[in-house]
């Protein structure tokens, strides 16, 4: 899916992939590049497919991210770069390209899934050392060893 700024007509990139044919609700990311120096803006969209009788609806909407389904809090003194893992099927598809983003230490940020027929794995890295994170399975993680 792709949308047009209101204000500039400029258009976002495409978001990533998602199905169809499923019940479910979710926001997806469509990312524009401000400048050169890899500063990202996004869009989101809340999706929601449900099924009335035979027919799947679609339904769209902008979401302002104010009640995010993830967040992430850093708060370490450390900047702390994540993204979406690529899962090994999909790693020469450029479509997977998904780049590290960075928090600040003190700083907030809702997070959604680049592309969700990927694995859903979230990579923290942090002063070079990388981990990994299922989201949707709840129970403390192993600390990422900092020297």
């Amino acid at each position: 899916m792709s949308v047009l700024d209101p204000i500039t007509s400029k258009a976002y990139a495409w978001s990533g992939r998602f199905r169809l044919d499923h019940v479910d609700e979710f926001i997806v990311k469509i990312k524009r590049e401000k400048n050169s120096t890899s500063v990202i803006d996004a869009y989101y969209i809340r999706v929601t497919i449900t099924l009335d009788g035979t027919t799947v609806l679609i339904r769209l909407q902008k979401d302002d991210m104010k009640n995010p389904i993830y967040k992430i809090d850093n708060l370490t003194n450390h900047e702390i770069n994540y993204r979406q893992k690529n899962s090994n099927e999909d790693k020469n598809d450029r479509r997977s390209e998904n780049y590290f983003m960075k928090l600040k230490p003190g700083h907030s940020m809702a997070f959604t899934w680049d592309d969700f027929v990927f694995n859903k794995l979230l990579e923290i890295e942090v002063e070079n050392r990388r981990a990994e994170y299922n989201l949707d399975t709840i129970k403390d993680y192993d600390p990422i060893p900092l020297d």
